[in-house]
């Protein structure tokens, strides 16, 4: 039987490595963009076009914030547990200070957490928008090749 603490790091592996793909994806994403709009006249494909490039770019800092927020967290566990294991000494083994500093360190977790869940929701969302401006400019742009749309 697995414990819970290597559940818990297999899913923070797991979800590290969706992360880090993702900004890949978006890194990669922005960097084709660039490289085919290069020399284009601005025109409302093309618009679109710049959408999916920012949408990706959006992503990828939600992502930067997301591992930025995961490390605070981890942060202020250590902090909670040092709190709660060294002996200050000018607290002198006040028990209600230990408990007021770890309650603090419990509520900025808390904080920390709900941003963390906005920053993952972002980086997903982002980054399948950009995917949807893109096939938007593709479809739009097949369209005016075949003189569809005029």
């Amino acid at each position: 039987m697995i414990s819970k603490q290597e559940l818990f790091n297999q899913f923070n592996s797991g979800r590290n490595q969706y992360t880090y793909f993702i900004m890949a994806i978006d890194a990669s994403g922005i960097g084709f963009a660039l490289a085919k709009v290069d020399e284009k006249v601005f025109t409302w494909p093309l618009s679109i076009f710049l959408f999916a490039i920012i949408s990706w770019a959006v992503s990828f800092f939600a992502g930067i914030r997301f591992q930025q927020q995961k490390n605070k967290i981890l942060l202020l566990e250590y902090k909670n547990m040092d709190t709660r294991e060294v002996d200050y000494p000018g607290i002198m083994g006040d028990q209600l200070l230990i408990e007021a500093a770890s309650t603090k360190i419990k509520v900025q977790a808390g904080e920390a957490q709900k941003k963390i869940y906005l920053s993952y929701n972002l980086l997903n969302l982002f980054m399948i928008l950009g995917i949807i401006f893109y096939v938007a400019y593709q479809i739009w742009e097949m369209a005016i090749r075949s003189n569809s749309i005029k």
